[in-house]
């Protein structure tokens, strides 16, 4: 990110009175999540990026063609075939249609009013003519949180398979699992930047490594870790062991002969666990 290879650039940007200023650089292929609260400024950041609204300081430069997708754009009286008829000039190739269409769940719909179909449906059919006709740069404002699972997941798959050709990606999205295996991650909180870096260092930041033990004497494995820098909550069952990296020895304890316990599983923290403990209340 941010190297001479860049298709977009964003140098010093502010988004309103008072905030940090923004950089970065995407290379083609790259993809980057915005995440936040409501009214942290993820739109308008997507949108001084399109150029649709103005930064108070800053630049964006792109290398090629950008666009943005967002709600409302589309007449209900429209199909999702006569949206991509021709897409910012240009008229998609019939694989390409056919492959957008398919991924979206539209295919069988693709001649019906937008007025007839679902939410889902048209929030797809939104998306459509980006994933039909790419851009070089594709900026994306919430509309996968508005697809059923199926068609998000399809959606997904083919936005990878997009930026596996060279397209840049930059979504908007209230679910960060969405981002998993990305390249970069913006948290925004109140309008100001809290957050700038790779997915790795996102969740890097929050040093924890959390223990799940399947054990029926969870008042033994409670009175067993305490002595440690290990954090006991009780959940779903089990106990849920949080404990700062490098101390995993403490719940590997319990697998040598003490208490009844029968696992011990650890894992690093999700990118959700990690955007509450950077920004706990919105």
């Amino acid at each position: 990110m941010n190297g001479p290879r860049s298709i977009l650039t964003v140098k010093d940007l502010v988004t309103g009175s008072g905030s940090a200023p923004i950089s970065f650089g995407l290379e083609a292929g790259e993809r980057m999540a915005v995440v936040g609260p409501a009214g942290s400024g993820k739109s308008e950041f997507l949108r001084l990026l399109s150029g649709e609204a103005q930064a108070p300081r800053g630049c964006v430069w792109c290398a090629g063609e950008i666009a943005l997708a967002s709600l409302p754009r589309v007449p209900p009286l429209a199909t999702a075939q006569s949206l991509v008829q021709r897409v910012r000039g240009r008229k998609p190739s019939p694989s390409s249609l056919t492959e957008a269409l398919t991924a979206l769940g539209l295919w069988e719909h693709r001649k019906a009013p937008l007025a007839r179909l679902s939410p889902s449906q048209r929030s797809a059919a939104e998306l459509l003519p980006f994933l039909a006709v790419p851009p070089q740069v594709l900026l994306v404002d919430g509309l996968l949180e508005e697809l059923d699972p199926w068609s998000a997941r399809a959606a997904l798959q083919l936005l990878d398979r997009l930026c596996s050709q060279g397209m840049a990606l930059v979504c908007v999205t209230r679910n960060p699992a969405f981002a998993q295996g990305w390249d970069a991650i913006l948290a925004l909180h109140r309008g100001s930047r809290v957050f700038l870096g790779s997915i790795q260092e996102f969740q890097d930041r929050l040093r924890e490594v959390r223990a799940l033990v399947s054990s029926d004497a969870h008042p033994a494995a409670r009175a067993l870790l305490e002595p440690f820098q290990v954090r006991v909550e009780q959940r779903d069952g089990y106990t849920w062991l949080i404990a700062p990296a490098g101390q995993e020895t403490a719940a590997k304890l319990l697998v040598e002969g003490y208490t009844d316990v029968e696992a011990v599983a650890f894992r690093s923290p999700t990118l959700a666990e990690a955007l509450f403990d950077l920004i706990p209340e919105p």
